[in-house]
């Protein structure tokens, strides 16, 4: 059965999970969507890559390549 609470639970589950791994990271070396999703696989939370993207972008989160800083 479809429910739109569970759909809201789970974007705030991931949104949350997203956020706390991307503020622990390297920022020389930051994860990938990718990364993030075999990272909460293991945390035993499957989600798609895509998935990953569509919340970070709704978050107004950097990807990996615009959050990294370049050193000189």
């Amino acid at each position: 059965m479809f429910s739109w609470r569970s759909v809201s639970i789970k974007q705030t589950v991931y949104s949350e999970s997203d956020k706390k791994i991307i503020d622990q990271e390297d920022k020389n070396y930051p994860f990938s969507d990718e990364k993030i999703r075999k990272y909460l696989e293991k945390e035993n939370i499957i989600v798609s890559r895509r998935t990953i993207t569509k919340y970070r972008e709704q978050m107004f989160i950097l990807n990996s390549r615009q959050r990294k800083i370049w050193e000189e």
